[in-house]
């Protein structure tokens, strides 16, 4: 049950990090202005991966693996937060 844990949540922070490096990738793309993209806020990145990304990332893998267990079937698990999160603009 850890160890789904952990790897839940480790794969949820590999795609949060992902997230925040293509937006940074993206906004220096050779098209795009320099001085429209500014210098690289790291301060505002670490701030809001601790603090907004990584206990939301924590939550859900909690969510996916507590369904899991319930349900009794791994795919759930694993079902869940992904779910959770493609509904969550709705």
């Amino acid at each position: 049950m850890l160890a789904r844990f952990t790897v839940l949540l480790m794969l949820g922070v590999i795609l949060l990090l992902a997230a925040m490096v293509g937006y940074e990738m993206g906004s220096r793309m050779p098209w795009i202005s320099p001085r429209l993209a500014g210098p690289i806020p790291w301060r505002s990145h670490a701030s809001a991966f601790l603090l907004l990304g990584l206990p939301n990332v924590a939550i859900l893998a909690a969510i996916g693996i507590c369904i899991g267990l319930l349900s009794a079937n791994r795919f759930v698990a694993w079902l869940v937060p992904i779910g959770m999160v493609a509904l969550f603009p709705i």
